[in-house]
């Protein structure tokens, strides 16, 4: 039984990062008045809707699939100038019990203290340090995770979508989509080595409405 639940759970470590988004460009889509040019994003505070950010992780499992999850809750705010990317901020919390496998008892393993702990460590946090950009619409974020009580330091590989006025709730927004993998044994997360993984993936999708 422990075998069987392990993929998932290990897997599960990965959802305590951030949120952001697979959205609108790469389907083709974009909003009216909207812009696909960073330059012309507007600056100010925005937050993560919690309706459209979300982390999904994988993570191998025996060599045989690459088993995946969710993490549904996340709290993020980003502070953006185009022009100046060394007051672009990004700072999010994760509520570990929002992770999930769609398997009940992989679910309830993976929060228990074989693995996240989650009755100790509730949250999982992420506070950006540094902005880079890589290209046109692509950057870099240096900061820190903070999982399991372990502090370390990530990188995610960040790609604007799109900014503009959402018809649906008539606020502007922005779009992402990031990427990032960690070393689980880094945070803690070092049960059965033979069986899982180290490496877990991160994909990241988030909207996010300018507050201020």
């Amino acid at each position: 039984m422990m075998k069987d639940i392990n993929g998932g759970a290990l897997g599960g470590l990965m959802m305590a990062t951030l949120a952001w988004p697979t959205g609108a460009l790469a389907a083709g889509l974009s909003v009216p008045g909207g812009t696909t040019d960073p330059s012309q994003v507007k600056a100010g505070t925005y937050q993560l809707d919690p309706h459209h950010g979300r982390i999904m992780w994988s993570i191998d499992h025996l060599g045989f699939s690459t088993y995946a999850g969710l993490v549904s809750t996340v709290n993020a705010t980003l502070v953006i100038d185009p022009h100046d990317l060394s007051k672009t901020k990004l700072s999010a919390t994760v509520d570990m019990s929002s992770m999930g496998t769609l398997y009940p008892p992989m679910d309830k393993n993976l929060k228990g203290p074989l693995y996240f702990d989650i009755a100790t460590y509730p949250t999982a946090s992420f506070v950006s340090s540094r902005v880079r950009r890589t290209g046109n619409a692509t950057a870099d974020v240096d900061g820190t995770l903070t999982m399991h009580g372990i502090t370390k330091p990530v990188v995610l590989h960040v790609t604007f979508n799109q900014a503009g006025p959402n018809p649906i709730q008539k606020i502007y927004e922005v779009g992402f989509q990031g990427k990032t993998t960690i070393n689980r044994f880094d945070f803690g997360l070092k049960t059965d080595p033979a069986f899982i993984g180290q490496d877990i993936s991160l994909d990241l999708e988030g909207e996010f409405r300018l507050t201020k």
